[in-house]
């Protein structure tokens, strides 16, 4: 007879229970970064290294392509380490002073303000409209169904049906735009609040983040990330290359001139607060660029910029 303990045996020998697997490592960065040579999605391996004075091994982490395009690609590996200096150098880019963060929602809120009023005059006109096809429904039957229209001279069965679905259609397309109007406002606002945060916070979550987080963010800021002769170029997303754009331009300033600034809690118009003016001005450039595009991609595009 064969005992348990041998049974087990055979099980592991034929792989079917119990056998030792290679433990499978998750790395910050495979997935999301291509080879800028051959196209082929990057990888990562870890290695050890021995330190004889401490007894100690250290461990070393490197991307590189994973040639399953172009076995021949010659792309050299880059460490982890390196590729997270170029996202930080990048998301320094983009980062902008969180002073500012309370300016610009506050700034946005009034934005928001204004067209929620702008919606308003909108839904009445709307409003209007579709009272005015309410009335018009009703009428169109009676003239239907009117003696002077027993022959159907007036008004055709078929005239009939296409003038009562023609208003019936205007009436849903205006319902919808009373729904849409008001949520795509607030949509855009929130997308524009998110980038900024983001902008403000990503450097942050970055090097005080985990690889998941990591992770998160280096997906965040756009797509179709490229590795090559170990230089990461990063594709930004439209709203963040403004800010990038508007940073590299000048608007960012010392955080001295930050400090010493009333222009946050005054509110005032930038042209009234000198040495600032320019700057104040430039935000208010480049929340009103963002605040366009988003609105033209609100309804189609998400912007993964929220974070746990």
């Amino acid at each position: 007879m064969v005992t348990r303990e041998e049974f087990d045996q055979v099980q592991v020998i034929l792989g079917r229970k119990n056998r030792p697997r290679r433990k499978r490592h998750e790395f910050a960065f495979t997935g999301i970064i291509r080879c800028g040579q051959c196209g082929a999605m990057v990888t990562a391996e870890e290695k050890f290294k021995l330190i004889k004075s401490t007894g100690l091994r250290k461990r070393y982490v490197y991307y590189h392509c994973s040639h399953r395009k172009d076995p021949t690609c010659r792309q050299r590996s880059i460490t982890e380490m390196e590729l997270m200096k170029q996202v930080d150098t990048f998301l320094a880019r983009i980062s902008i002073p969180k002073e500012y963060l309370d300016w610009i929602f506050k700034h946005l809120d009034q934005i928001a303000r204004q067209e929620k009023q702008k919606t308003k005059v909108t839904e009445e006109s709307v409003q209007k409209e579709i009272r005015k096809i309410d009335q018009r429904i009703p009428n169109l039957l009676a003239l239907k169904i009117s003696p002077d229209n027993a022959d159907g001279q007036l008004l055709s069965d078929e005239e009939y049906l296409e003038q009562k679905n023609r208003l019936v259609r205007e009436r849903f397309r205006l319902e919808a735009r009373l729904t849409e109007g008001a949520e795509e406002a607030k949509e855009v606002i929130e997308l524009t609040k998110e980038t900024f945060r983001f902008a403000a916070y990503a450097r942050f979550w970055f090097i005080k983040g985990d690889g998941k987080r990591q992770r998160t963010i280096l997906s965040a800021v756009g797509s179709d990330h490229t590795l090559k002769d170990g230089k990461l170029a990063i594709q930004m997303s439209t709203p963040l290359r403004i800010v990038a754009n508007c940073l590299e331009k000048g608007m960012k300033t010392d955080c001295r001139i930050l400090s010493s600034s009333n222009s946050l809690e005054s509110g005032k118009p930038a042209a009234t607060l000198g040495p600032r003016a320019a700057l104040d001005s430039a935000i208010e450039d480049l929340v009103a660029s963002i605040l366009s595009r988003l609105a033209r991609r609100a309804t189609s595009v998400k912007p993964q910029f929220m974070l746990d």
